[in-house]
């Protein structure tokens, strides 16, 4: 590397040996000015590079080559022209990232070749192996060319994440329906989503004016409290709520509820407030009106408000369920495989015991999910006493914090009944939970939970030893919204609901209680004799031919290769439903599972296209989900059979083992 016409000066008069004293004092202070210049130049943290009028190359230094790629970095050489060293570099490989375009190396020339004398120009392109490098060219008189390049790739990395970042929380923000707002304690607003625009009939470049007071709007009777909101807010406790009265353009009057959480200075001062409102104008209302209704109405509003709160809750815990589907998957199919194949008595236990761990997580999973699960009743055939071991699993912990012994006692030969399991789950968690809370305070709390045939019947008997009730209790017990819990305690709907859903099933409920006493309730069911709760297991088929297994998480279609590794078939799997199709446009399958949601295609849509392939299909397809919630299973049951993840290997093997045959549903 070189310094081009400085070091040329110097070495010419190196070659006059005998030119006079102050010729030597000049080849001296050349010297002193080439060995400055270059290491200035290679102190700089830039690459640089210098390029003749015919863009060879004069002088670059030792940063720049760190900033091309190594097959570019071998071609570069002084002397050599830069489109020349480009072509080489692109003939052994790429230089620039796909991203940019096959022809981004003809078009980085050509974009040279537009700088003109004294213009300059700044960009940033991305070399292959994914690195970000700015590029600023500026061109001499002379008609050459200076070059400085620095490594951007952290700084673009970091501005992408923040725009995107920026963006989802623009997204987010704009499609609320609540309002989201900056404020400072001066009024001054320095944030607002459209919601809020919306509301104040404002544009946000009006209401983040410096002229603009957010708090001007506040109806003065309520000034003073919502100063002494503001006071409240401390780096102690920085979130608080307050509603007032505000009074907006034309004299209207609504009224306002905020959420705000301050944000403080290094001394603890407030600087800002972050905030989310609502208008609340409408439930003011109806407040008031509520209040100078009667009191049942009031308890009435309490409880519609408390089950709403308590669905919301089942949602989160049904969203909660649906995620742990596939992993659920992942360790009940493998504790199973991998109990059956262990070398070892000890390892084949342990195998054992995280299988059953993992069934009892599945367990709750799915009892979750039948709470959450909005569906039409199904009736069929059922085990009460599984009904009442899945309650118990799901309330286990529960009762054992709270210090309850239970005592289970079950029929031998109870019959299955014929109900809809999840009312039936629903009644008896009710009445598990209500004799939890009579329990409270009391000594040696205990719950029986017996079950029994009687008089063609299954009955249930859920007792407690708690402080029991009195008359007038008693005879109200099954009213809707007649409760004596604390208000948010209890909602007064329970047992109305346990009432209403045992007797649509020619059921019968009793209660028997007295103070000190305790209390005991009596379900009895319809008993249906003859009838089983399960098919009974059977030999396993075999399963033989071609499947194609489609599902977006990899993991499980590996599940079901391990799975069935020891049978005769072929198992060929894709992780989305366009890669499924072209796999069936040019091989033959036996039979097809699929996932229910996927990117891109879903399930449903994925078998309608794959039909109209292979028409041949009809009667060979299996849907599996973990979406037990979601509206296109519904769809799909009574058309397909369908496998509720968390799978399991015995009711995979048999639906696969249909499908193959061509015995599946159609």
């Amino acid at each position: 590397m070189r310094a081009g016409g400085l070091q040329t000066k110097i070495e010419t008069a190196d070659a006059s040996g005998d030119a006079a004293s102050d010729g030597d004092e000049r080849i001296a202070a050349l010297a002193a000015e080439r060995d400055l210049f270059l290491a200035a130049i290679q102190s700089l943290p830039d690459g640089l590079a210098i390029f003749d009028a015919q863009d060879r190359f004069v002088y670059f230094n030792a940063h720049y080559p760190e900033h091309l790629m190594p097959n570019l970095r071998a071609e570069i050489a002084i002397g050599r022209r830069f489109p020349d060293a480009l072509d080489a570099a692109e003939a052994a490989g790429p230089v620039y990232h796909p991203d940019l375009g096959p022809d981004f190396a003809a078009r980085r020339i050509a974009r040279r070749a537009t700088v003109t004398a004294g213009a300059a120009d700044d960009h940033v392109h991305r070399l292959a192996d994914g690195r970000w490098v700015r590029v600023r060219e500026r061109r001499m008189a002379d008609g050459g060319l200076v070059l400085l390049t620095s490594d951007v790739t952290e700084r673009t990395l970091a501005d992408e994440r923040l725009k995107r970042s920026e963006a989802r929380y623009r997204a987010v923000v704009d499609t609320q329906t609540e309002f989201v707002a900056r404020f400072r304690p001066d009024g001054r607003t320095t944030f607002v989503n459209s919601a809020y625009c919306r509301y104040m009939e404002m544009t946000e470049e009006e209401l983040t004016s410096e002229a603009y007071d957010g708090f001007s709007l506040i109806a003065p009777e309520d000034q003073d409290r919502h100063a002494a909101h503001l006071k409240s807010l401390t780096p102690e406790t920085p979130t608080s709520t307050t509603s007032f009265r505000a009074v907006l353009d034309g004299g209207r009057e609504r009224w306002e509820e905020w959420t705000d959480t301050g944000l403080f200075d290094e001394r603890g001062e407030l600087v800002e407030m972050q905030s989310v409102g609502r208008d609340v104008s409408e439930r003011r209302r109806a407040e008031a009106a509520m209040r100078e209704s009667r009191a049942e109405l009031e308890k009435q509003r309490a409880a519609m408000h408390q089950n709403e709160k308590l669905a919301a809750l089942g949602s989160l815990l049904a969203g909660v369920a649906h995620e742990m589907n596939n992993p659920l998957s992942i360790v009940v199919g493998y504790s199973q495989m991998l109990a059956e194949l262990a070398a070892d008595e000890p390892t084949r236990r342990r195998a054992q015991e995280i299988n059953v761990a993992a069934e009892r997580c599945a367990r709750i999973v799915k009892s979750f999910l039948a709470m959450a699960r909005s569906k039409p009743v199904e009736r069929r055939p059922a085990s009460l006493d599984a009904i009442v071991d899945s309650v118990l699993e799901l309330a286990g912990y529960g009762l054992r914090r709270a210090g309850v012994s239970v005592a289970r006692s079950r029929a031998e030969d109870a019959p299955p009944v014929f109900v809809d399991e999840d009312q039936i789950h629903q009644v008896v968690m009710n009445l598990v939970l209500n004799a939890q809370q009579a329990l409270e305070g009391v000594d040696a709390p205990t719950l029986s939970i017996a079950t029994e045939a009687a008089d063609g019947q299954a009955v249930l008997t859920v007792a407690d030893n708690g402080c029991g009730m009195d008359e007038t209790v008693r005879a109200r017990a099954f009213e809707p919204f007649f409760t004596t819990k604390p208000q948010g305690v209890g909602t007064g709907v329970g047992l109305s609901i346990c009432h209403g859903i045992v007797t649509a099933h020619d059921g019968a409920i009793e209660l028997a209680s007295a103070p000190g006493e305790g209390t005991r309730f009596r379900v009895a069911l319809p008993a249906r004799h003859g009838e089983r709760t399960e098919e009974p297991a059977g030999e396993e088929r075999p399963l033989s031919g071609r499947l194609l297994v489609v599902d977006d998480e990899p993991l499980i279609a590996s599940l079901i290769q391990s799975a069935f590794a020891r049978d005769p078939v072929e198992i060929v799997t894709e992780s989305s439903s366009r890669a499924a199709l072209a796999r069936l446009e040019g091989e033959p399958f036996d039979a097809l599972l699929v996932d229910l949601r996927m990117p891109g295609m879903t399930g449903e849509e994925l078998i309608a296209a794959a039909l109209a392939i292979v028409p041949g299909l009809q009667g060979r397809i299996v849907m599996m989900t973990g979406d037990a919630l979601g509206v296109g299973l519904a769809r799909v049951l009574g058309r397909l059979p369908v496998l509720e993840k968390p799978l399991d290997r015995r009711a995979v093997r048999a639906a696969l083992a249909a499908a193959l045959q061509g015995e599946a549903m159609a």
